[in-house]
């Protein structure tokens, strides 16, 4: 999708949900927001805004407000904006190759989707949602507290029980973000209904979970994990919570943020990156003093149960396999497509499995829980190409 007619102006204030007043060539104009959310962190007084002119005479207003300018980053505001765009992509094949029906607007239940899919067999609601709010390259929803929001999620877990897919597919409505995240500050109620008395946590706790290992925790704001961790631990005391953190955890800082991490109101403990990197580099040319250095920072830096409960690891879906690793493979500077076709040699394949061997020898003489990454244990293959791994292991 593309727009025409596009005029810069600025922003002066915005005196009810659907209209703004911004200066247009020297004149003050009133425009239609595309957008009913606050976004106050966005139209602020005298930022630049890029209005869509229309010469509709059955028109209130002459020019939609479609885009701002935040700090050099352009942000779409248009509502209708991800919708046009899922449907364009989807129609295309985006989502799923030979779809047979999309048609948008479809009811089930109490609640009206953006669009209800078709392929063969399967069958699928997806709710579209636009992603204005960004800090720092990190992508948040939702701008402002949503009933609606979590009436339509409550919503999609009925169309699952009921033998449909369900999607929620969030449009990023900006270049530069790397990150996405429920915005669990901006609106309480989220944070409810993962981690409230009936929430998530809880019910999957009394089903009979064990514990919790969550993805990249530096996405994870304190008050978020400090409310899971009371919502699991009032479940069952003994329950682990894991954290996915890449680095030392004991003194990690995100988002300029010191964490707390393993300070007792959070993790038990973490997945262990630095061990793996210390093997690695051990194995493939470093010295025993700066493999026994790595060791000890972690050992001295964590608490003892944290320690004691590390979840030690060679590979996982983020890493290259260690057979390839070890192997001396390398796929710096080539695209995932081109990676699946790279293969060790013979020699390189019995120097792999002596080093793999090697690896696992001191990863289980290591504090923490030693992990086997399914595959390595038949030498599988693999850099960034998760597909080659499932075709190495479903052959054993």
């Amino acid at each position: 999708m593309r727009y025409d007619n596009i005029r810069r102006a600025r922003f002066i204030d915005r005196p009810n949900r659907f209209i703004a007043h911004v200066e247009l060539e020297g004149k003050t104009e009133v425009c239609h927001v595309k957008n009913t959310g606050r976004c106050r962190e966005l139209l602020r007084p005298g930022a630049a805004v890029y209005l869509q002119e229309n010469d509709n005479p059955a028109r209130k207003t002459r020019f939609d407000l479609v885009a701002v300018d935040k700090g050099g980053l352009l942000i779409n505001m248009d509502s209708q904006a991800p919708n046009r765009a899922f449907a364009e992509w989807a129609a295309a094949g985006g989502f799923w190759s030979e779809l047979t029906l999309l048609r948008p607007e479809t009811v089930f239940g109490g609640s009206r989707f953006d669009f209800y899919l078709e392929k063969g067999r399967r069958r699928a609601f997806v709710e579209v949602k636009g992603v204005t709010l960004e800090r720092d390259g990190l992508a948040l929803f939702p701008d402002a507290p949503t009933e609606r929001g979590l009436k339509h999620v409550a919503e999609l877990m009925r169309c699952v029980a009921a033998g449909y897919e369900a999607y929620i597919f969030f449009v990023i409505q900006m270049k530069g973000v790397y990150r996405f995240t429920p915005n669990f500050e901006t609106d309480p109620a989220f944070n409810e209904y993962i981690n409230g008395e009936n929430g998530i946590i809880r019910k999957y706790m009394r089903l009979g979970n064990s514990g919790w290992r969550l993805d990249v925790a530096d996405e994870l704001p304190d008050e978020f994990m400090m409310n899971l961790r009371k919502s699991v631990k009032a479940e069952n005391p003994e329950a682990l919570i894991i954290g996915e953190v890449w680095e030392d955890a004991s003194n990690k800082v995100s988002y300029g943020k010191r964490r707390r991490y393993l300070l007792g109101g959070e993790l038990d403990s973490v997945m262990n990156y630095p061990f793996r990197d210390a093997i690695v580099a051990f194995l493939t040319g470093g010295s025993a003093e700066d493999f026994i250095d790595r060791v000890l920072t972690v050992c001295e830096n964590y608490p003892k149960p944290a320690l004691d409960c590390l979840m030690n690891i060679l590979g996982t879906h983020d890493t290259e396999r260690i057979t390839s690793v070890l192997g001396g493979l390398t796929g710096e500077g080539i695209d995932r497509r081109r990676q699946v076709r790279l293969r060790l040699t013979e020699e390189q394949k019995e120097t792999a499995e002596r080093l793999v061997t090697s690896a696992y020898t001191i990863l289980y003489t290591l504090p923490g829980v030693p992990c086997v990454y399914y595959g390595d244990e038949i030498l599988t293959e693999g850099l960034k190409d998760q597909l080659q791994y499932w075709k190495d292991y479903m052959r054993y």
